[in-house]
């Protein structure tokens, strides 16, 4: 995180209601403060960087085992993912330096979205899209988290969904996918509507932008190319003859009408709306099963010599001697096996899931529940990848 940015930069506000909070007191941990587009709360981040390290960890240890006593009980509740909507808000509030191993953020979210994945009454809750867009926003391809929802009809009556994914698409310079993903919105009339046209209005603006200033543009090169070529004088002499016999024209072996070839990108233009009449896609399989391609072809390495340089080898230098602490050594820190062990893990499942996302969802052999689900509303015809 850059220092340098404002707190209105990193879009920290004040509460409208409630005391005054002293922005002095955040001032020094703006590096340690992650900007979300919802902006954060100056209260809550006085309350975070306020008190004492260990007062802080035993606090939030406190609240966390409150918020997992809840989710014991939420098959009882009428509203369970409201448990769960509470329990990401108050991660992403008292943790702003973003996901690390103390925040467990991303397997929250990967818990609370494969949870409700076959529960109906959530598939167009902004409360559950949120959480989806969250986790996109935490992995390796987003790509994968969109075409995903895209399949199982999650989201697909929310403008956030189209804003979201035409926005990546955008970033990616895919442009003719990121207007056909709002053209989908526009089409299933997501809401809010009206905020869902503005947006592509504004997406189209800044489509035509680079054309319009290309188009100012040209004018002034014109007037610069003349001043260079000097003056236009009668097409019966030139302006600047040839000197020492150099023959002007088209640089030899080239033909003087041969057509450029244009790089065309075959990604570019395909779809990124899957077909309706493809499979059901409950599992994405694994991070390996994706990367197959790019990985070689095992072999025998018994009775292979190795292709050996030419060069002779180079002359060890001495060893440097390593500056050992005496007092380290006289007061070793013991580390807890169970605490680093437990650490440990939480490094592996936050790789699997940052290269793999979908790694614990369901795979198409097992036996999805069917008590909650419906009928799934058909999507317009396309592709099924989303590259």
């Amino acid at each position: 995180m850059e220092a340098g940015l404002s707190q209105q930069q990193m879009g920290i506000y004040e509460e409208s209601q409630g005391p005054i909070t002293d922005m002095d007191s955040i001032e020094l941990d703006k590096e340690n403060i992650k900007p979300s587009r919802r902006g954060r709360s100056a209260a809550a981040l006085a309350q975070v960087f306020g008190s004492s390290a260990d007062e802080r960890a035993q606090d939030l240890q406190t609240q966390r085992a409150g918020f997992e006593k809840e989710l014991e009980g939420m098959n009882e509740l009428d509203d369970p993912l409201d448990v769960y909507h509470r329990y990401v808000k108050w991660t992403i509030e008292n943790y702003p330096q973003g996901h690390n191993q103390q925040s467990n953020l991303v397997p929250l979210l990967e818990r609370a979205t494969r949870h409700f994945l076959d529960d109906n009454r959530y598939l167009n809750d902004p409360r559950y899209l949120r959480m989806w867009l969250l986790y996109a926003n935490q992995v390796r391809d987003p790509k994968v988290i969109f075409a995903f929802l895209i399949r199982n009809n999650i989201g697909m009556d929310l403008a956030a969904f189209y804003q979201e994914y035409a926005d990546l698409l955008e970033s990616l310079n895919r442009l003719d996918q990121a207007d056909e993903i709002l053209q989908l919105g526009i089409n299933r009339r997501a809401q809010p509507l009206e905020r869902l046209l503005r947006y592509h209005k504004e997406f189209q603006r800044r489509m035509m932008e680079p054309v319009a200033q290309e188009a100012d543009a040209q004018p002034e090169e014109t007037q610069v190319n003349r001043s260079i070529l000097g003056h236009k004088v009668s097409s019966t002499r030139s302006a600047h003859p040839n000197r020492g016999g150099i023959r002007s024209g088209a640089p030899l072996g080239q033909k003087p009408n041969k057509k450029m070839s244009i790089f065309s990108d075959t990604d570019s233009g395909r779809s990124v709306v899957p077909d309706s009449s493809a499979a059901p896609w409950s599992h994405l399989g694994t991070d390996v099963s994706r990367r197959k391609e790019n990985i070689r072809e095992a072999t025998r390495w018994k009775g292979v010599t190795l292709a050996q340089s030419g060069r002779s080898r180079p002359i060890p230098a001495e060893k440097l001697d390593v500056f050992q602490d005496e007092e380290s050594e006289a007061n070793p820190v013991s580390l807890n096996p169970r605490a680093l062990a437990e650490q440990t893990r939480k490094h592996s499942e936050d790789s699997l899931l940052f290269s793999d996302p979908l790694r614990n969802f369901p795979s198409k052999d097992e036996p999805q529940p069917t008590a909650t689900t419906s009928k799934r509303l058909p999507l317009s015809k396309g592709r099924a990848k989303a590259e």
